[in-house]
C-alpha cells in the first residue's frame, strides 16, 4: 500500500494486502485498483457527492498552498507544460 496522506477525510474499508487485516483508508490513498472497487456499484448520487467532496479537498489544498493565481495565464489556456509534477502524477494513473 502507498503512502498514505488522508487529506479529504472520506475513509473506505478495505482488505490490506500485506496484512490481510481490514482497514479504513481515504479515498486518496488507495491503489488504482482498489478505488475501482469501491466506487464500481455505487449510486449516481454516492459518486457526485464523492466528486464534490474530492473538489472540496482540492480548492483547500490550493488555498493552504497559496497555488492560486500563479501563472493563471497558463492555468486558463489549459496548458500543464508549466506543472511537470503534475503531468507526471497524470502519466502515471
Amino acid at each position: 500500500m502507498k503512502e498514505r496522506i488522508e487529506l479529504s477525510g472520506v475513509y473506505f474499508r478495505v482488505q490490506n494486502p500485506e496484512t490481510k487485516k481490514w482497514e479504513s483508508v481515504c479515498f486518496e490513498d488507495l491503489e488504482l485498483s482498489q478505488q475501482e472497487e469501491v466506487i464500481k456499484d455505487k449510486s449516481k448520487e454516492f459518486l457526485q457527492n464523492l466528486a464534490i467532496k474530492m473538489a472540496s479537498t482540492l480548492w483547500q489544498l490550493g488555498n493552504a498552498l497559496e497555488l492560486w493565481n500563479k501563472d493563471s495565464e497558463e492555468l486558463q489556456k489549459g496548458s500543464w507544460n508549466t506543472y511537470p509534477k503534475y503531468r507526471k502524477c497524470m502519466q502515471e494513473r
